[in-house]
Protein backbone atom coordinates (compact mmCIF):
# COMPACT_ATOMS: atom_id res chain seq x y z
CA UNK A 1 0.00 0.00 0.00
CA UNK A 2 1.41 3.45 -1.06
CA UNK A 3 -0.12 7.03 0.09
CA UNK A 4 1.63 10.14 0.48
CA UNK A 5 2.91 11.75 3.84
CA UNK A 6 4.12 14.99 4.26
CA UNK A 7 4.70 14.95 7.70
CA UNK A 8 8.27 14.75 9.45
CA UNK A 9 8.88 11.67 10.65
CA UNK A 10 10.70 12.18 14.50
CA UNK A 11 12.72 9.74 15.65
CA UNK A 12 15.06 10.79 18.43
CA UNK A 13 18.40 8.78 19.17
CA UNK A 14 18.93 10.04 22.77
CA UNK A 15 17.42 12.52 25.66
CA UNK A 16 19.06 13.34 28.66
CA UNK A 17 16.41 14.83 30.86
CA UNK A 18 17.74 16.18 34.22
CA UNK A 19 15.56 17.46 36.96
CA UNK A 20 17.32 19.50 39.73
CA UNK A 21 15.55 20.14 43.29
CA UNK A 22 16.33 22.80 45.27
CA UNK A 23 14.65 22.93 48.64
CA UNK A 24 16.28 26.74 49.15
CA UNK A 25 15.20 28.27 46.41
CA UNK A 26 11.90 26.60 45.96
CA UNK A 27 12.75 25.64 42.61
CA UNK A 28 12.60 22.64 39.89
CA UNK A 29 14.65 23.32 37.02
CA UNK A 30 14.74 21.33 34.02
CA UNK A 31 17.01 20.65 31.12
CA UNK A 32 16.33 18.16 28.57
CA UNK A 33 19.09 17.61 25.59
CA UNK A 34 17.69 16.20 22.41
CA UNK A 35 19.40 14.24 19.75
CA UNK A 36 16.77 14.51 16.77
CA UNK A 37 16.67 13.12 14.02
CA UNK A 38 14.26 12.66 10.62
CA UNK A 39 14.00 9.85 9.27
CA UNK A 40 11.53 10.96 6.39
CA UNK A 41 13.01 10.40 2.51
CA UNK A 42 16.04 11.75 2.06
CA UNK A 43 15.95 15.42 -0.53
CA UNK A 44 16.76 14.31 -4.18
CA UNK A 45 18.61 16.96 -4.72
CA UNK A 46 21.51 19.38 -3.01
CA UNK A 47 19.16 22.16 -0.26
CA UNK A 48 18.82 25.42 -1.56
CA UNK A 49 18.89 27.95 0.63
CA UNK A 50 17.34 30.62 -1.72
CA UNK A 51 14.46 28.08 -3.00
CA UNK A 52 13.49 27.62 0.42
CA UNK A 53 13.06 31.09 1.39
CA UNK A 54 10.86 31.75 -1.66
CA UNK A 55 8.81 28.90 -0.76
CA UNK A 56 7.55 30.79 2.42
CA UNK A 57 5.88 33.12 0.16
CA UNK A 58 3.66 30.27 -1.77
CA UNK A 59 3.59 27.79 0.75
CA UNK A 60 4.20 24.80 -0.65
CA UNK A 61 3.80 21.36 1.07
CA UNK A 62 6.97 20.09 2.72
CA UNK A 63 7.59 17.19 4.76
CA UNK A 64 10.62 19.31 6.66
CA UNK A 65 10.52 20.00 10.46
CA UNK A 66 9.80 23.91 11.19
CA UNK A 67 8.56 23.73 14.43
CA UNK A 68 8.62 22.29 17.49
CA UNK A 69 5.76 23.07 20.14
CA UNK A 70 6.71 22.04 24.02
CA UNK A 71 3.46 21.83 26.46
CA UNK A 72 5.05 23.35 29.85
CA UNK A 73 3.08 23.38 33.25
CA UNK A 74 1.92 26.69 34.50
CA UNK A 75 4.17 28.80 36.21
CA UNK A 76 7.17 27.61 34.15
CA UNK A 77 9.48 30.52 33.88
CA UNK A 78 13.10 31.63 32.12
CA UNK A 79 13.09 29.31 29.02
CA UNK A 80 15.89 29.02 27.42
CA UNK A 81 16.80 26.52 23.63
CA UNK A 82 20.49 26.35 22.23
CA UNK A 83 22.47 23.64 19.94
CA UNK A 84 25.75 22.98 19.36
CA UNK A 85 26.19 26.68 17.73
CA UNK A 86 24.74 28.45 20.60
CA UNK A 87 21.43 30.60 21.72
CA UNK A 88 18.45 30.26 18.88
CA UNK A 89 16.52 33.31 18.64
CA UNK A 90 13.70 31.61 16.45
CA UNK A 91 11.13 30.77 19.84
CA UNK A 92 8.26 31.96 21.27
CA UNK A 93 7.04 31.20 24.63
CA UNK A 94 3.71 31.93 25.96
CA UNK A 95 2.98 32.06 29.88
CA UNK A 96 -0.82 30.94 30.82
CA UNK A 97 -3.11 30.30 33.79
CA UNK A 98 -3.54 26.97 32.95
CA UNK A 99 -0.30 25.96 30.99
CA UNK A 100 2.59 27.50 29.24
CA UNK A 101 3.68 26.66 25.66
CA UNK A 102 7.38 26.79 24.83
CA UNK A 103 7.30 27.10 20.20
CA UNK A 104 10.64 26.47 19.16
CA UNK A 105 12.00 26.86 15.79
CA UNK A 106 14.83 25.05 14.11
CA UNK A 107 17.98 27.04 13.08
CA UNK A 108 17.97 25.19 10.25
CA UNK A 109 14.38 23.27 8.02
CA UNK A 110 15.04 19.56 8.90
CA UNK A 111 14.55 17.03 6.14
CA UNK A 112 15.05 13.90 5.76
CA UNK A 113 17.94 11.96 6.81
CA UNK A 114 19.08 15.17 8.39
CA UNK A 115 20.10 15.34 12.50
CA UNK A 116 19.29 18.41 14.83
CA UNK A 117 21.13 18.19 18.50
CA UNK A 118 19.27 21.04 20.56
CA UNK A 119 18.83 21.69 24.43
CA UNK A 120 15.96 23.47 26.33
CA UNK A 121 14.87 24.17 29.90
CA UNK A 122 13.64 26.05 32.02
CA UNK A 123 12.60 26.74 35.85
CA UNK A 124 9.19 25.73 37.89
CA UNK A 125 7.93 26.51 41.42
CA UNK A 126 8.58 23.80 43.82
CA UNK A 127 5.38 23.83 44.95
CA UNK A 128 3.83 22.35 41.59
CA UNK A 129 5.77 19.37 42.17
CA UNK A 130 7.17 18.81 46.11
CA UNK A 131 5.10 17.73 49.17
CA UNK A 132 5.99 17.08 52.62
CA UNK A 133 5.12 14.19 53.86
CA UNK A 134 5.63 15.50 57.70
CA UNK A 135 8.66 14.98 59.72
CA UNK A 136 12.01 14.25 57.24
CA UNK A 137 10.00 12.63 54.47
CA UNK A 138 9.09 14.36 51.06
CA UNK A 139 7.64 13.18 47.95
CA UNK A 140 8.40 14.91 43.94
CA UNK A 141 5.50 14.02 41.60
CA UNK A 142 7.04 14.92 38.19
CA UNK A 143 6.35 14.07 34.34
CA UNK A 144 8.55 11.01 33.02
CA UNK A 145 8.36 12.75 30.01
CA UNK A 146 7.63 16.36 28.28
CA UNK A 147 8.81 16.03 24.65
CA UNK A 148 7.25 18.28 22.00
CA UNK A 149 4.01 17.92 21.14
CA UNK A 150 3.88 17.12 16.97
CA UNK A 151 0.75 16.44 15.60
CA UNK A 152 2.56 13.13 14.04
CA UNK A 153 4.32 11.98 16.57
CA UNK A 154 7.71 11.51 18.19
CA UNK A 155 9.76 8.06 18.77
CA UNK A 156 12.03 7.84 21.70
CA UNK A 157 15.06 5.23 20.89
CA UNK A 158 16.85 5.76 24.50
CA UNK A 159 15.60 8.38 27.52
CA UNK A 160 18.07 8.87 30.54
CA UNK A 161 16.35 10.54 33.39
CA UNK A 162 17.89 12.32 36.48
CA UNK A 163 16.43 13.54 39.07
CA UNK A 164 19.48 15.63 41.28
CA UNK A 165 17.83 15.91 45.13
CA UNK A 166 19.24 18.39 47.57
CA UNK A 167 22.42 16.82 49.12
CA UNK A 168 22.07 14.65 52.05
CA UNK A 169 18.57 13.32 50.78
CA UNK A 170 18.48 10.08 52.09
CA UNK A 171 16.13 6.75 51.75
CA UNK A 172 15.14 7.15 47.48
CA UNK A 173 12.34 5.25 46.81
CA UNK A 174 10.70 5.77 43.36
CA UNK A 175 7.46 4.45 41.44
CA UNK A 176 6.35 5.63 37.79
CA UNK A 177 3.34 4.60 35.73
CA UNK A 178 5.43 3.67 32.99
CA UNK A 179 5.30 0.32 31.91
CA UNK A 180 7.84 -1.54 33.55
CA UNK A 181 9.41 -3.35 30.16
CA UNK A 182 10.32 -0.10 29.05
CA UNK A 183 12.80 0.56 32.17
CA UNK A 184 16.25 -0.81 31.23
CA UNK A 185 18.05 0.35 34.75
CA UNK A 186 18.05 2.74 37.75
CA UNK A 187 20.72 3.14 40.01
CA UNK A 188 21.05 5.78 42.86
CA UNK A 189 24.91 7.56 43.20
CA UNK A 190 26.19 11.15 44.21
CA UNK A 191 26.25 14.04 41.66
CA UNK A 192 28.82 16.56 42.71
CA UNK A 193 27.91 20.63 41.87
CA UNK A 194 29.02 23.99 42.84
CA UNK A 195 29.06 23.89 47.11
CA UNK A 196 28.45 20.78 47.86
CA UNK A 197 30.49 18.47 49.86
CA UNK A 198 29.49 14.90 49.68
CA UNK A 199 27.58 15.46 46.06
CA UNK A 200 23.67 15.84 45.71
CA UNK A 201 21.74 12.41 45.38
CA UNK A 202 21.13 11.28 42.15
CA UNK A 203 18.46 9.24 40.91
CA UNK A 204 19.12 7.95 37.26
CA UNK A 205 16.39 5.85 35.19
CA UNK A 206 17.27 4.90 31.50
CA UNK A 207 14.38 3.56 29.37
CA UNK A 208 13.89 2.54 25.50
CA UNK A 209 11.71 2.31 22.91
CA UNK A 210 9.44 5.13 24.30
CA UNK A 211 6.48 6.59 22.32
CA UNK A 212 4.87 10.14 23.26
CA UNK A 213 1.93 8.93 24.13
CA UNK A 214 3.72 8.16 27.48
CA UNK A 215 4.52 11.83 27.82
CA UNK A 216 1.83 12.53 31.10
CA UNK A 217 2.71 8.95 32.75
CA UNK A 218 4.24 10.12 36.53
CA UNK A 219 7.64 9.64 38.22
CA UNK A 220 7.13 9.40 41.83
CA UNK A 221 10.52 9.94 44.06
CA UNK A 222 9.99 9.72 47.90
CA UNK A 223 12.99 10.54 50.17
CA UNK A 224 13.86 11.94 53.69
CA UNK A 225 15.72 15.18 53.67
CA UNK A 226 16.23 15.94 57.52
CA UNK A 227 16.78 19.71 58.94
CA UNK A 228 20.59 19.11 59.22
CA UNK A 229 21.52 18.59 55.75
CA UNK A 230 19.72 21.37 54.95
CA UNK A 231 22.33 23.59 57.48
CA UNK A 232 24.92 21.93 55.52
CA UNK A 233 25.41 24.49 52.31
CA UNK A 234 24.54 27.74 54.47
CA UNK A 235 27.20 26.64 56.65
CA UNK A 236 30.03 26.09 53.99
CA UNK A 237 29.06 28.94 52.13
CA UNK A 238 29.55 30.91 55.40
CA UNK A 239 33.11 28.86 55.87
CA UNK A 240 33.88 29.85 52.74
CA UNK A 241 33.49 33.08 52.77
CA UNK A 242 35.63 33.35 56.36
CA UNK A 243 38.30 30.92 54.99
CA UNK A 244 38.64 34.25 52.02
CA UNK A 245 38.15 37.05 53.99
CA UNK A 246 40.74 35.49 56.46
CA UNK A 247 43.53 34.74 53.46
CA UNK A 248 42.73 38.35 52.28
CA UNK A 249 43.43 39.89 55.43
CA UNK A 250 46.81 38.29 55.84
CA UNK A 251 47.94 38.52 52.47
CA UNK A 252 47.29 42.24 52.94
CA UNK A 253 49.64 42.69 55.84
CA UNK A 254 52.35 40.81 53.73
CA UNK A 255 55.06 43.78 52.89
CA UNK A 256 56.32 43.30 50.06
CA UNK A 257 59.23 45.60 49.20
CA UNK A 258 62.99 45.68 48.48
CA UNK A 259 65.18 46.57 51.26
CA UNK A 260 67.87 49.48 50.85
CA UNK A 261 71.41 47.55 50.55
CA UNK A 262 73.63 49.66 52.91
CA UNK A 263 76.96 50.97 52.63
Amino acid sequence: MRFEFTKPVLHVASLSRDIEVSHWGGNVAFEERYTLLHRGANLSSLFNRVKWAQSAYFNPSSYALKEMKFSLRAGSVDPYYTDTIGNVSTSRFRPGKRDALLEAKPRYPVFGGWKYPFTIGWNSDAKSYLRRLGGEGYVLNVPFLEGPRQSEGVEYERVTLRVLLPEGATNIKFDTTLPASSIVSHSVDLHKTYLDTLGRTTLTITASNIVDDFRDRELIVTYNYPFTASLRKPIVIFVSMLGVFIVAYVIGGVEVKFASKKQ
